[in-house]
C-alpha cells in the first residue's frame, strides 16, 4: 500500500510540471497582437482589435469625407500574431500604408505658392484651411489684442490633378511644412499679413539742460539736479508679415510717471566739434550727404551697407528712444553731453533699449530698409539743441 501511494505522488508531480510547462508555453507563444491586411497587403501591427478597428475606420472615413463619390473597398483582414512592442504601428504609419495598399487614383488640386508646388490637396478649400492654420500659428505667438488677418502676400493657384490617393497631403502636415519653410527662408513659403494692438510700457527719457558757466574750468561739469526717467503706457497698431513687424502707428500714450529733468553746469569752451571724437556708426560707403536733396533738406548722411550689418553707437551716451518713427522706420536715438543727440534710422533690428548707457562702438542695431527707404542703408543724424547739423565735423577718423 505504501508503494502505491508513492507512485501516485510522483505521477501527480509530473502532471503538475507538465501543466505548468503547458501554461508557460501558451503564455510565451500565445498571439499578443494583430496584423491588419488591406487588399492582401500587410499594412500595420496593432495591440488589439479595438485599436485595429478604430484605425481603419478613421482612415476610411477621412478618405470618404475628403473625396466625395469615391468607391473603394473597405475590406480589412485581421490576423493574430506574436509581435514585439517595438513592431506596433503608429496611426500615421497605418494611414500611409493603407493609402499605398488601396492603389487608387483621386482627383484633387495642386496648391502652388508663387509658382512652386506646396501641397497636393483634395480641393481649394483645404488650401484655405492651411492658410488659416499658418495665420493662427503666427497670431497666437504674439501678445497682441484685436488681432486681425489682413491678407496673403503670395500668388496662390490651385491646379486640378489626378494622383494616387497616397500622394495627397494631410492638411496639418502641409501647414507645418510651410511654417518650417518660413522659419528657414526656404520655398515655398507663405507670407501672412495681419495686425493687432500692442500694449507696452516704455521709458520716457529725461532731458538734460546744460548751462555754460565761467565758474567751472574747461571740460569740468557739475550736476545740479540729477535726471530720472519717467514711464508711459503706449498702445500701437502694429502690422506684421509672419512674425516680423513691418509698420507701427501709435494709437495712444499715457504718461504714468513724469521724467525729472537733469540740470548740468559746464565750464565754458568745454565743447567743440573737433573734440567730440565720433566713430562712423556702420561700415560702408556714404551714398548721400547732408544738405539739400530732391528739393528738401536731407538732415543726415546715408551709409550704404548690407542688410543685417551691425550699427554701432558713434559716441558714449544714453538711449532715449528705440522704436518706430514715421519715415525713419525702426530707429535709435542716443543723448550725449552738451545737448548733442545722434539718430540711427531704417534699422532692421533694434538691440539697444531706452535707458541703456552705451559706449562708443557698442552694437545698438542692425542695418535694414524700414520706413521710407529704397534699399538697405543707415541714415545717421547729429543734432545739437534739437537742430540737425552736418555729421562730418563730428566723426573722428584716423
Amino acid at each position: 500500500m505504501k508503494k502505491a501511494r508513492g507512485i501516485s505522488r510522483v505521477g501527480a508531480l509530473i502532471m503538475s510540471i507538465a501543466l505548468l510547462c503547458s501554461i508557460f508555453i501558451y503564455v510565451f507563444y500565445a498571439p499578443n497582437a494583430y496584423e491588419i491586411y488591406v487588399n492582401g497587403s500587410a499594412v500595420a501591427c496593432v495591440k488589439d482589435l479595438s485599436n485595429a478597428n478604430y484605425a481603419t475606420n478613421k482612415i476610411f472615413t477621412e478618405i470618404h469625407e475628403r473625396f466625395t463619390g469615391l468607391n473603394i473597398r473597405e475590406d480589412a483582414e485581421y490576423r493574430s500574431i506574436i509581435a514585439e512592442s517595438s513592431a506596433l504601428s503608429s496611426l500615421k504609419d497605418i494611414r500611409g500604408n493603407i493609402l499605398n495598399a488601396l492603389d487608387i487614383k483621386v482627383k484633387g488640386v495642386e496648391m502652388e505658392i508663387d509658382g512652386v508646388r506646396a501641397a497636393i490637396l483634395a480641393d481649394a478649400s483645404e488650401g484655405e484651411e492651411i492658410i488659416g492654420r499658418v495665420s493662427t500659428y503666427y497670431m497666437n505667438n504674439l501678445n497682441l489684442e484685436d488681432k486681425k488677418f489682413t491678407a496673403v502676400r503670395n500668388s496662390i493657384k490651385y491646379i486640378p490633378v489626378e494622383v494616387p490617393v497616397s500622394a495627397v497631403d494631410e492638411i496639418g502636415d502641409a501647414a507645418q511644412r510651410l511654417i518650417g519653410n518660413n522659419n528657414i527662408g526656404a520655398a515655398p513659403a507663405l507670407k501672412i499679413e495681419y495686425s493687432g494692438v500692442k500694449k507696452e510700457k516704455q521709458a520716457v527719457a529725461y532731458s538734460q539742460t546744460v548751462t555754460l558757466t565761467e565758474e567751472l574750468t574747461s571740460n569740468a561739469s557739475k550736476i545740479v539736479n540729477k535726471g530720472q526717467d519717467g514711464e508711459k503706457e503706449v498702445e500701437s497698431l502694429v502690422s506684421y508679415i509672419n512674425g516680423e513687424a513691418k509698420s507701427s502707428n501709435v494709437i495712444s500714450e499715457k504718461i504714468t510717471k513724469e521724467p525729472q529733468n537733469e540740470v548740468v553746469l559746464k565750464g565754458r569752451d568745454s565743447y567743440s566739434p573737433g573734440i567730440v571724437g565720433m566713430v562712423l556708426p556702420s561700415r560702408g560707403t556714404v551714398s548721400s550727404n547732408f544738405g539739400m536733396r530732391w528739393g528738401k533738406m536731407h538732415e543726415g548722411i546715408d551709409i550704404a551697407a548690407k542688410m543685417g550689418d551691425p550699427i554701432y553707437a558713434s559716441i558714449d551716451g544714453k538711449v532715449v528712444y528705440s522704436g518706430w518713427i514715421e519715415g525713419y522706420g525702426y530707429a535709435v536715438k542716443i543723448q550725449h553731453d552738451n545737448n548733442l543727440e545722434t539718430l540711427y534710422g531704417h534699422c532692421s533690428k533694434l538691440i539697444a533699449n531706452v535707458g541703456d548707457m552705451v559706449k562708443k562702438g557698442q552694437l545698438i542695431a542692425n542695418v535694414g530698409s524700414t520706413g521710407n527707404s529704397t534699399g538697405p542703408h543707415l541714415h545717421f543724424e547729429v543734432r545739437i539743441d534739437g537742430k540737425a547739423v552736418n555729421p562730418y565735423p563730428y566723426i573722428y577718423t584716423k
